[in-house]
């Protein structure tokens, strides 16, 4: 899982334009803006990614 703690919106667009085929095949999940506000979103980001599992592992799909 990649974290982005930075929150730029055209830095962002460009992350997932470059990344996000690449992070898909893999089965990476990518996590831009998390902790912006405080801690606490961080680790809602983190829980969230801990019950969803790998991508597609809930229905047996690729996302």
């Amino acid at each position: 899982m990649g974290v982005d703690v930075a929150g730029e919106t055209v830095w962002l667009h460009q992350m997932i334009q470059r990344y996000h085929q690449e992070a898909r095949a893999k089965g990476v999940l990518l996590v831009h803006a998390c902790a912006q506000v405080c801690a606490i979103d961080d680790l809602n980001c983190y829980l969230l990614a801990q019950r969803l599992g790998p991508p597609g592992a809930a229905e047996g799909t690729s996302r």
